[in-house]
């Protein structure tokens, strides 16, 4: 299936463009006004709050794809998967804290001497280094409101204050003219990778009846044919999309 079964690269940065302006306005109104205003005016028949309702809509099923894919899995019981990718998500800013003591990577069960530490539930864990890039998507699928507002809140502080919300939002514009287009690169490249690990895996489990991460590895052999899998999967990811694991731009 991929990103989106209609929806190609160039409409997905388009709608993106549309989202950031969207959170910032969010951000800059008073949020529950602002939202019930293009409601209303999108039942009105209203193209420009049309658009921006099924702009918010397609980011919404995209998150819950995220959710239910990561759902699913659970339901499998696949449950070293669901915490690790349930840790990532719960890590409330990036950079992931790297260590280089040797501990065993939660994701694989085999050892590393470079790794991610994640805390889920109370409990330490261990991500490889290797699936830093991937951790780094999955973070930020999860997280774009958070990014984005904390984007808006450092445009505000080194704003004039004494401008009409009009008038920050077309400063706005003008300053995503220069850096949207890496924003949108992000945020595809970050939605795009996320499914289609997780469809691949589904593909794993469903066709091939084995795991992509076994958490039910009974020794040696078996671990290392998991780990092999593994990082065969996301090598391919890693190699084709380019991203080095950050978020800045």
């Amino acid at each position: 299936m991929g990103l989106s079964m209609d929806l190609s690269e160039t409409d997905f940065k388009a709608m993106t463009a549309e989202y950031l302006l969207i959170l910032a306005s969010k951000f800059v109104d008073d949020e529950n006004v602002y939202m019930k205003h293009i409601h209303r005016q999108a039942q009105l028949q209203n193209a420009d709050a049309m658009k921006q309702v099924a702009v918010l809509k397609h980011f919404e099923e995209l998150e819950s794809k995220v959710e239910v894919m990561i759902g699913d899995l659970e339901t499998l019981g696949y449950e070293r998967i669901v915490n690790v990718c349930r840790a990532i998500q719960s890590i409330p800013a990036l950079p992931f804290p790297i260590t280089q003591q040797w501990s065993i990577c939660s994701l694989t069960g085999v050892n590393t001497n470079k790794s991610v530490i994640l805390e889920f539930n109370g409990q330490r864990m261990h991500l490889d280094e290797f699936y830093a890039p991937f951790a780094s998507m999955l973070w930020l699928v999860s997280h774009i409101q958070d990014m984005e507002y904390n984007r808006m809140s450092e445009f505000l502080a080194r704003s004039d204050p004494n401008m009409s919300i009009s008038e920050t939002m077309q400063k706005y514009k003008e300053e995503l003219s220069v850096c949207g287009e890496a924003i949108q690169n992000l945020y595809y490249t970050a939605f795009k990778t996320v499914l289609d690990v997780f469809e691949r895996t589904n593909v794993e489990i469903h066709e091939k009846s084995q795991l992509l991460v076994c958490s039910h590895a009974t020794d040696a052999k078996d671990t290392k044919e998991n780990e092999s899998k593994a990082r065969e999967l996301f090598r391919q990811y890693e190699a084709s999309q380019r991203f080095d694991g950050k978020l800045g731009w």
